[in-house]
């Protein structure tokens, strides 16, 4: 059987599937390397060091869908001027959340944890 033979126009479609099928499994997982890693974020960072409790602004807010997984993520700016991009997982914090909201951002690396208006 030569290579002709294969690439006739019963297996092409096959083909096909199996190029996308390897294209996915090398091509996904290498996106997902390169999206955490362009986020910034250092590995552990996001669970250990210091809570950090700053008077913080919302300036907008996102749902951001990622393969199956949807994030809300919130961009605070800080009192410092530094801004602060961050994923919250209670909906119902996020939906309440108004931009111009401002009040006390608790978080810890990129760990969204508390935001009390006032």
């Amino acid at each position: 059987m030569s290579i002709n033979d294969l690439l006739n126009d019963d297996f092409l479609p096959i083909a096909i599937l199996i190029g996308l099928f390897v294209g996915a499994v090398i091509f996904v997982p290498m996106f997902i390397v390169l999206f955490k890693k362009g986020s910034g974020m250092v590995y552990g960072e996001k669970e250990t060091g210091p809570v950090c409790q700053e008077k913080a602004k919302v300036l907008s807010k996102r749902s951001q869908q990622v393969m199956m997984a949807k994030f809300n993520i919130v961009l605070f700016e800080l009192e410092s001027g530094k801004r602060v991009e961050l994923a919250i997982k209670d909906i119902t914090t996020f939906t309440l959340m108004v931009e111009g909201d401002e009040g006390i951002l608790s978080y810890r690396g990129l760990n969204f944890i508390d935001f009390k208006r006032g």
